[in-house]
């Protein structure tokens, strides 16, 4: 069990859900940053998700947007993952329409140019902690923080964009 709890918290760690200044946050061309982002059940971007300063989402949101906005003539993949539970074909369904909202929201509501985004929605495909592991955790709540690590958004450069 220990070893397991050791594991999330590495995970978390490693994935880089604390804040950090953006000028250390930088990307080459296939490279990928994992999100943890408070929206709602379709994916939208909704300012009533963010009323604490100091939560993760709002900092990563905040992040996700100076970072978009520094490099705004590089196309991005917008990438969505669902946790593990469910039937797969649904949860493939749900991350398509979560990429798709999102990337319409920094269009349509953050004034991003429509080239930048390409979205994608990969379900319960690519999950950081399979099923077997969360299997063996024994208290619930610890399950459900081990399937939330599997639902994010991945951001991916793609190439510049040339007019």
């Amino acid at each position: 069990m220990k070893t397991i709890l050791t594991l999330i918290l590495l995970l978390i760690f490693k994935l880089g859900l604390s804040q950090t200044d953006s000028s250390e946050f930088t990307m080459e061309f296939g490279d990928s940053k994992i999100f943890y982002l408070s929206l709602d059940r379709r994916g939208h971007i909704c300012n009533s998700c963010y009323q604490g300063e100091d939560s993760i989402s709002a900092k990563n949101l905040e992040e996700l947007f100076l970072y978009l906005k520094e490099n705004d003539s590089i196309i991005f993949e917008i990438i969505f993952h669902t946790d593990t539970w469910g039937a797969e074909n649904p949860n493939l369904k749900l991350s398509k329409m979560m990429a798709d909202n999102f990337v319409f929201d920094l269009i349509d509501k953050y004034d991003f140019p429509d080239w930048q985004f390409i979205p994608i929605g990969k379900g319960e495909s690519n999950p950081i902690i399979s099923d077997n592991v969360i299997d063996e955790i024994a208290k619930k709540e610890n399950k459900i923080k081990a399937q939330n690590l599997n639902r994010r958004l991945e951001l991916k450069a793609i190439k510049k964009y040339v007019p």
